[in-house]
């Protein structure tokens, strides 16, 4: 059962790298494997997805599943190290670190709660590939950026 409730020895969690290691790399794997596997109706078709990048996707699943947990159990979280910038920072309408960590700060039930979303999210993932759904496979690959987008801004 996932929780987004923190255990009184839970850590701090460590947004940046979080995203950096188990969220943004994985979230771009999948993409890219689910391109290349698309039916001439842009359906993906679960036929052309090779046994090995089965195998990737269930990692990619797990990973993800565990960025979440790690953020949904989390006792608060740095968005990044003191005078780091996140990833689009800088971009028209991104969100800076300092904006990041004030929403952490201010609505951290909501923050969990968003990396509840992105474990069910790789939970699901995880689920898809052992059935070879390559539909649900679909549906959740597509949802991603707004699960993982959700995770870092306000």
């Amino acid at each position: 059962m996932v929780s987004a409730v923190p255990g009184a020895d839970a850590p701090v969690a460590n947004l940046r790298i979080t995203m950096q290691t188990n969220v943004n790399p994985q979230a771009l794997a999948l993409w890219d494997i689910a391109n290349r596997a698309m039916d001439a109706k842009g359906d993906l078709a679960g036929s052309k997805i090779p046994s090995d990048n089965w195998a990737t996707l269930l990692k990619i699943g797990k990973d993800l599943e565990e960025g979440g947990r790690t953020l949904a159990t989390s006792n608060g979280a740095v968005a990044a190290p003191p005078g780091a910038k996140l990833q689009d920072e800088g971009n028209f309408g991104a969100s800076t670190a300092v904006d990041v960590q004030r929403f952490i700060d201010a609505k951290s039930a909501e923050f969990r709660g968003h990396g509840l979303d992105l474990q069910k999210t790789g939970a699901g993932l995880v689920k898809a590939v052992g059935t070879h759904d390559a539909k649900r496979l679909s549906a959740l690959a597509g949802s991603l950026d707004e699960v993982r987008e959700s995770s870092v801004e306000s």
